[in-house]
C-alpha cells in the first residue's frame, strides 16, 4: 500500500489483552518493493538516533526518512570473518557507521556516503572472534585470551566455570559490564579495572544445554536485562536483576524466538516464525497474533522476523516475504484529541537553485557536500550559488499533516504548518519545504524543530545547519590585496614616468640653455667678422701698414682670395655637386695648392671651409623662421637631411630644430 494514505489508516488499540480475534487486532499497512523498499525479504530493523529507520534485507541497507528510501548494497564477498559469532543478524549503530553481524561475518558500512567502510574492518584485529558494542556505544572484543575493550585498556577474564570461552553478549550499567556466556551465565566485571565481581547461573547445566545457539538481551527501563535464548529445546525468555543478582524464566517455547523489544510500559513484543507476540511484564498475560490485517481487510499470513518500536509509539515489524508492515495504537482515521508526539527533524533533501545535491554531486565546478543530506550540517555555497532550499520529513506516521515546524532563520522564529500561507510549506505527507532565496554573501545559521502542537515545543529536538556564501572573488582579502598592490604598481608607475619626464625636460632645459650660449656665441662671432670684413673692404690701402699689423692681420690679397672663394660657394649654395675640385678650378688653382692656402689662412681644410659656409648659412635661414628643416637642407646643398642634421650637430652642437 502507498506510504502517502498513511494519514487515513484507522487503528484499533493494540494493547487490549486477553483477546485474541481478527476484530481486536489493529490494522497495519505495508511497505515493500513498490515503495521504495530494495526487496521484501527483511532480515532486521532499527531506528537510528535521527528518526530514520533502518532495514537489512539480503543484498541491500535501506534508509528511510520517511518519504524516501536510499540503498546501499550490501557486499557479500567483503566481509570479515567472525568465527566466534554463529547467531542471526544483528546491528549495531555507531554514531555515522552501521555494523552487522551475522553468521560467522562482519561487516561495517558508512551511513553518510552509503558505502563499505572498509578502514574501519582493517583496524579490527585478525585474531577476532567476536564483535559487540554496548548501549553506551563502547566496543567489545572477543579474542582467544579473553574480552578486551576497543582502546586495550580492559581484558575480561572469564569465570573458571565457563569452557569454552563463548560469549553472546556484553551490556554495560552503571559502570559494571555484564558479559553474557553462552552456558546462560552472566559475569559482572568492573569497569575500572576488568576485575571479576561475581556471576550467576539462569539455569543448570543440564538445562543450558536446550539453549545456546543465540542470545538477545535487551535492557528495560526498570533496569533489569531481557534475553531471549534458543537451543534444540525451543526458546526461552528470562529476566535478569542486576541488583538482586537474581534469575527469573518468564516463559519457554517450543519454536523460536527471533527479536525482543521491551517498551517503558512493561509490554514485550517477541517476533516468532508464524508472527509476533505481547508480553505484559507485570502481569504475565501475553497474546499471539498469526494474522495480520491490513486496511483493505485483507489478512497477512506471514513470519515475522524483526520488530522495532519508534519513538512515537508505532510499531514497524519486518517479514520474511512481504516487506515492512507498520501500525500505531495512537491514532485512527476520525480521530481529533491532538497528539503529542516528540518529533525529530530529519533533513532529507538539500536543493541550490532548484537542483537537488546528493552525495558528491558536482555543482558550478564544487562538490556541495560529501555527506547524505541527513549529515548535512555545514553548507558553503559561492556567491551565485545564494538560492538554496530544504526539506525536512520526521517519522509521524499517525497524522503526517498534524506535522508543525518551528524554525529560526536570523533573529525571529516562525512555526511553518500544513494550512501555513508564507514561509515554507508543509505537505501532505508532513514534510517541510523551505527556501531560502537570493542569500547576500555571509555566514547564516537554520535551526529546525518538528512537534504535533504548534504551542509545544519545550524540549524539543534542534537540528543546526550553518550556511556560508561566499563572496565573489573581486570582494575577497586577496582581490582587495591585488587592488593595493595594482594600485601602488601604477602610482609607482605615473611616478616613473613623472619623474623620467622632468629629467627630460630639465635635460632639454639645459640643453637649450647650452645652446642658446653656443648661439649668441655664434652671432657674436658672425658679427665681429662682419665688422672686420667691412672694416677691411672700407679701409685705406696707404694706411694699411699703420693700422694693421701685419704679423697679425691678413694681407689684401689674403682678404680678396677669402672673399672670392666665400662668393663661389655661396654662389653654389644649393648645388650639393659642388666640391673641392670644382672651387679650385673656379680660383684658377690645383686642389693642393687651395688646401694648402685655406690650411694656412683658415686653419681647415677646404671641406671644413665649404661646409661651414654652407651651415652658417642654413643657421640663417633657420632662424628666419621661414623654411623647414628640410628646406634649408637643400638651399644648403646637403645631399639629406640625416646627413645635415649630423654635420649641424657638430658644428653648433644641437640638432637642427632644436636650433630652429
Amino acid at each position: 500500500m502507498n506510504r502517502y494514505l498513511l494519514c487515513f489508516l484507522l487503528f484499533f488499540p493494540l494493547f487490549a489483552h486477553g483477546q485474541t480475534s481478527v476484530d481486536e487486532q489493529p490494522t497495519f499497512y505495508t511497505l515493500n518493493h513498490l515503495d521504495g523498499l530494495s526487496e521484501d525479504s527483511v532480515l532486521q530493523l532499527t531506528q537510528l538516533s535521527d528518526g530514520r529507520l533502518l532495514v537489512v534485507t539480503k543484498y541491500a541497507i535501506d534508509l528511510y526518512d520517511g518519504i524516501s528510501f536510499n540503498h546501499i548494497r550490501r557486499e557479500l564477498d567483503k566481509r570479515m570473518i567472525l568465527s566466534g559469532y554463529k547467531g542471526a543478524t544483528h546491528l549495531y549503530p555507531d554514531g555515522d557507521r552501521l555494523w552487522v553481524k551475522e553468521w560467522r561475518h562482519l561487516v561495517c558500512y558508512d551511513l553518510q556516503r552509503l558505502e563499505l567502510c572498509e578502514q574501519a574492518l582493517s583496524l579490527l584485529p585478525d585474531s577476532l572472534l567476536d564483535f559487540y558494542i554496548d548501549h553506551g556505544g563502547h566496543q567489545w572484543w572477543l579474542m582467544s585470551d579473553g574480552i578486551h575493550s576497543a582502546d586495550g585498556r580492559l581484558v575480561f577474564q572469564a569465570p573458571a566455570s565457563v569452557t569454552p570461552l563463548i560469549v553472546q553478549d556484553i551490556e554495560n550499567l552503571n559502570d559494571t559490564v555484564y558479559v553474557f556466556y553462552q552456558t546462560g551465565l552472566v559475569a559482572a566485571y568492573a569497569f575500572s579495572d576488568g576485575r571479576l565481581l561475581y556471576s550467576s547461573e539462569a539455569y543448570s547445566q543440564a538445562e543450558s544445554q536446550r539453549y545456546y545457539f543465540t542470545s538477545l538481551v535487551v535492557l528495560g527501563s526498570d533496569h533489569c536485562f531481557y534475553q531471549l535464548r534458543t537451543g534444540p529445546g525451543g526458546g526461552i525468555f528470562l529476566r535478569y536483576d542486576p541488583a538482586a543478582r537474581a534469575w527469573k524464566h518468564l516463559f519457554k517455547a517450543d519454536g523460536l524466538l527471533h527479536s525482543l523489544v521491551v517498551l517503558p510500559s512493561d509490554i514485550a513484543y517477541i517476533t516468532l516464525p508464524d508472527g509476533y507476540m505481547d508480553y505484559d511484564l507485570r502481569t504475565g498475560v501475553s497474546h499471539h497474533y498469526t494474522s495480520l490485517r491490513l486496511p483493505d481487510g485483507s489478512l497477512l499470513d506471514t513470519g515475522v522476523n524483526a520488530f522495532c518500536h519508534d519513538r512515537t509509539g508505532g510499531i514497524w515489524l519486518g517479514t520474511y516475504n512481504k516487506g515492512i508492515i507498520y501500525t500505531s495504537p495512537l491514532s485512527g482515521l476520525f480521530e481529533t484529541k491532538p497528539l503529542d508526539l516528540r518529533l525529530h527533524p530529519i533533513l532529507s533533501a538539500v536543493f541550490v537553485h532548484g537542483e537537488r545535491v546528493c552525495q558528491d554531486s558536482v555543482y558550478g565546478g564544487q562538490v556541495l557536500t560529501r555527506a547524505q543530506a541527513p549529515y548535512v550540517r555545514h553548507l558553503r555555497l559561492r556567491h551565485h550559488q545564494n538560492s538554496v532550499a530544504f526539506q525536512f520529513s520526521t517519522m509521524n506516521y499517525i497524522r503526517p499533516r498534524s506535522t508543525c515546524y518551528r524554525y529560526r532563520f536570523g533573529n525571529q522564529w516562525h512555526i511553518v504548518t500544513a494550512d501555513s500561507a508564507q514561509g515554507g510549506f508543509v505537505d501532505n505527507r508532513g514534510a517541510l519545504y523551505l527556501p531560502l532565496v537570493g542569500l547576500a554573501p555571509g555566514h547564516y545559521r537554520l535551526e529546525v524543530m518538528a512537534s504535533t502542537r504548534p504551542d509545544h515545543w519545550a524540549g524539543a529536538d534542534v537540528v543546526t545547519l550553518t550556511i556560508e556564501v561566499l563572496k565573489p572573488w573581486w570582494r575577497t582579502v586577496w582581490a582587495y590585496v591585488a587592488y593595493v598592490l595594482l594600485a601602488l604598481t601604477l602610482i609607482s608607475v605615473v611616478i616613473g614616468l613623472f619623474m623620467r619626464g622632468l629629467r627630460r625636460r630639465m635635460l632639454r632645459d639645459a640643453r637649450e640653455q647650452q645652446l642658446m650660449l653656443r648661439i649668441q656665441n655664434l652671432v657674436e662671432q658672425v658679427n665681429q667678422y662682419e665688422n672686420a670684413a667691412a672694416q677691411l673692404v672700407l679701409s685705406d690701402p696707404d694706411e694699411e701698414d699703420d693700422t694693421v699689423d701685419a704679423g697679425s692681420a691678413l694681407s689684401q690679397q689674403d682678404l680678396d682670395f677669402m672673399n672670392r672663394a666665400t662668393t663661389l660657394v655661396e654662389q653654389h649654395l644649393s648645388d650639393t655637386q659642388y666640391t673641392v675640385e670644382q672651387l679650385a678650378r673656379d680660383l684658377c688653382m690645383e686642389r693642393t695648392g687651395l688646401y694648402r692656402r685655406l690650411t694656412a689662412l683658415m686653419d681647415a681644410s677646404p671641406v671644413v671651409f665649404i661646409r661651414g659656409i654652407r651651415l652658417h648659412r642654413a643657421a640663417e635661414l633657420l632662424k628666419s623662421g621661414k623654411y623647414s628643416v628640410t628646406e634649408v637642407s637643400e638651399m644648403t646643398g646637403f645631399g639629406t637631411v640625416s646627413y645635415f642634421g649630423k654635420c649641424f650637430f657638430q658644428e653648433f652642437g644641437c640638432k637642427p630644430s632644436e636650433y630652429k
